[in-house]
C-alpha cells in the first residue's frame, strides 16, 4: 500500500520498514524502496496499527539509504558549484558597471593613489574588506590597494 508521507524523494512506491539501531533501539518509518529516502520516525503504536490493518513491512534498508544519502550529497555539492559560479558572474558584471567604476574612482581618489595596505606603493586596485554589501557597499568597505597587498589580502602571497 502506497501512502503519502514526507520523504525527499517523489517515487511511487514507498514501504513501511522497521529500522534497528546498533543499540538495540527500533524505530518505523516509510522507506522509498526505488531510491531508499525514508521519512522520520513515526510512532510505534501507529506502526502496529497499521500492521494489524494489514500493512506489509519490511526491514529498513540501509544500504539503499546510504545511496539516496549519497545521490543528496552530489545534487547538494553541483547546486553550490551552480551557485558560487553565479556569484562570480554577477560579480564580474557588477565590476564592469558605471555604479562600481564611479566608487572605485572615489576609492582612490580618496587614497590619493597610495595604497591603503601598506602605504609605500601607488594604489592600483580597490578591494572589498566584507563582500556582505557587494553592490551596494560603502565606500569605508572599500580601500585602494597596491597588486601585493591585494594578493596578500586574498591569502595569495607566496
Amino acid at each position: 500500500m502506497v501512502y503519502a508521507t514526507e520523504l525527499d524523494c517523489h517515487c511511487p512506491t514507498r514501504t513501511l520498514t522497521r529500522r534497528t539501531f546498533r543499540n538495540g533501539s527500533q524505530h518505523w518509518t516509510w522507506q522509498c524502496i526505488l531510491c531508499g529516502s525514508h521519512s522520520k520516525s513515526i510512532k510505534a503504536e501507529e506502526a502496529q496499527a497499521l500492521i494489524r490493518a494489514g500493512e506489509k513491512w519490511e526491514e529498513f534498508d540501509e544500504a539503499r539509504a546510504e545511496l539516496f544519502r549519497e545521490s543528496l550529497r552530489r545534487k547538494n555539492q553541483s547546486e553550490r558549484i551552480e551557485e558560487r559560479e553565479m556569484r562570480q558572474a554577477d560579480y564580474a558584471r557588477y565590476l564592469q558597471s558605471p555604479e562600481w567604476k564611479a566608487k572605485r574612482t572615489k576609492v582612490l581618489r580618496r587614497a590619493e593613489g597610495v595604497c591603503e595596505g601598506c602605504l609605500s606603493r601607488p594604489a592600483v586596485e580597490v578591494h572589498h574588506t566584507t563582500y556582505a554589501n557587494c553592490g551596494n557597499e560603502l565606500l569605508f568597505e572599500l580601500v585602494a590597494v597596491c597588486k601585493s597587498c591585494r594578493e596578500q589580502a586574498h591569502g595569495a602571497v607566496e
